[in-house]
């Protein structure tokens, strides 16, 4: 039986999600964001439990090859993505990463509102997508920090 487009679906934001964690545990070593990176970091991680349980609700069937394969490229992301984030442009880039993985929770959370699965009665989708704007407007209020002290003319 092939896989419900739904469950590839929360599949790939399950392993976005794991990306957005990867980029605040490599941030949280960050004096000027470190302790801003760790509050969001268990606002995403809680997202992420909740994104779980959504897709255990639809199919209890979990899939190790996503897994493994998400477990991996976690392990080569942290390392490689370390010595990225290490420059002033690196930490740009890693908090627009995080911008439009937040955008994708947003999208996502209305594209399952929509979709008037009866399996996900009971979620408060607006909540969520008002979780999701707020860590937005955080991350956003960021990378223009950064942007002006990285991007500003030379003087």
């Amino acid at each position: 039986m092939a896989t419900e487009p739904i469950i590839v679906y929360l599949d790939d934001h399950l392993a976005g999600s794991a990306t957005a964690i990867q980029i605040l545990e490599t941030l949280r070593d960050d004096t000027g964001l470190g302790a801003w990176s760790v509050a969001l970091l268990k606002e995403i991680e809680a997202d992420r439990r909740g994104l779980s349980d959504l897709r255990l609700r639809i199919d209890q069937t979990p899939n190790p090859l996503k897994e493994a394969i998400g477990w991996l490229a976690g392990a080569l992301g942290r390392v490689k993505l370390h010595q990225q984030v290490s420059g002033p442009v690196g930490k740009l880039e890693a908090l627009e990463a995080l911008a439009v993985g937040i955008q994708g929770k947003l999208a996502l959370w209305k594209a399952l509102e929509v979709s008037a699965d009866s399996r996900l009665s009971g979620v408060d989708f607006e909540k969520l997508r008002g979780r999701a704007l707020a860590q937005y407007g955080e991350v956003e209020a960021r990378r223009l920090e950064v942007v002006r002290a990285v991007l500003a003319p030379p003087r």
